[in-house]
């Protein structure tokens, strides 16, 4: 059964939307879950390469440091990762796949600040105040740099 990581909760960090749950935030049971659909994902991006690289390792406790490493990340961050996954050679140890969902989630977080910012509007009392407070600013440190010279 597939568990999408959305939910109604207020208890979700500020970052994210309020229906997207990180998998720590998740059922024991849809972690789980959802660690299988990871897995499931990487031995159909890179087929035997992905199960010969897992043959040696115990396999609960494998997935349990996954579940442990990914807890985390939310659906959009897994997702990234995966995508990436079809991009590269040979499949990723776990620390490559966070390095992933991170890139993926800091690229998601600078588009979400971009466009709250090309999506405000301001008015020319607001502008005239920020350029005031850049200046401010600017004439501090400039101070501080003189001071310390």
């Amino acid at each position: 059964m597939k568990k999408c990581l959305t939910a109604s909760t207020n208890s979700v960090a500020a970052t994210r939307p309020s229906n997207l749950l990180t998998i720590r935030q998740l059922s024991t049971e849809q972690q789980h879950e959802w660690i299988e659909r990871i897995f499931d994902r990487m031995s159909s991006i890179f087929g035997k390469k992905f199960t010969y690289m897992w043959a040696d390792a115990n396999k609960a406790d494998m997935k349990q440091l996954w579940t442990e490493a990914l807890g985390g990340m939310d659906a959009r961050d897994i997702r990234s990762a995966l995508d990436a996954c079809k991009e590269l050679e040979e499949p990723p140890v776990l620390g490559k796949f966070l390095s992933l969902c991170r890139l993926g989630m800091n690229e998601r977080r600078e588009a979400d600040k971009q466009a709250a910012i090309d999506a405000e509007d301001f008015t020319k009392e607001q502008i005239a105040e920020n350029k005031a407070k850049i200046r401010t600013g600017l004439r501090e440190i400039l101070e501080k740099m003189r001071a310390a010279a």
